[in-house]
């Protein structure tokens, strides 16, 4: 009978340190999350997240960096741009419609212009 009382102790000693690591670790992850969440927060305002961001966008679009730069004359001539190439409106972030776009052609992926998102959906190339 003491033998295996002496066994059974051990098995909840042991079930006793899972459940103590499986909870430290909860709210290691838990910490971790805030963090993080904090972090992204503010590096999602950085120019670096805003030109990655971008770039990527772009890609997956299936715009090509016909400079060989990767991207990064292409991403300047976007910032640089202020007005609309095709009905030289002002770009404006607060509407959906005047928000700067990268034009490019389908077939090739070269670049076309930086026009607004008005022109880029209803003008025919």
């Amino acid at each position: 009978m003491r033998i295996y009382v002496l066994k059974n102790t051990n098995h909840l000693n042991h079930i006793k340190k899972r459940l103590l690591y499986k909870i430290k670790k909860q709210n290691y992850f838990k910490k971790y999350q805030a963090e993080k969440k904090v972090y992204f927060k503010k590096y999602r305002k950085t120019e670096k997240f805003k030109k990655s961001h971008r770039i990527s966008h772009w890609k997956g679009a299936g715009v090509i960096d016909h400079y060989n730069d990767k991207y990064n004359t292409l991403y300047r001539i976007y910032t640089i741009q202020k007005i609309c190439s095709i009905c030289y409106k002002i770009f404006n972030t607060e509407k959906v419609m005047d928000y700067k776009c990268l034009d490019h052609c389908h077939k090739s992926g070269l670049m076309r212009r930086i026009c607004c998102n008005y022109c880029n959906l209803h003008i025919i190339k």
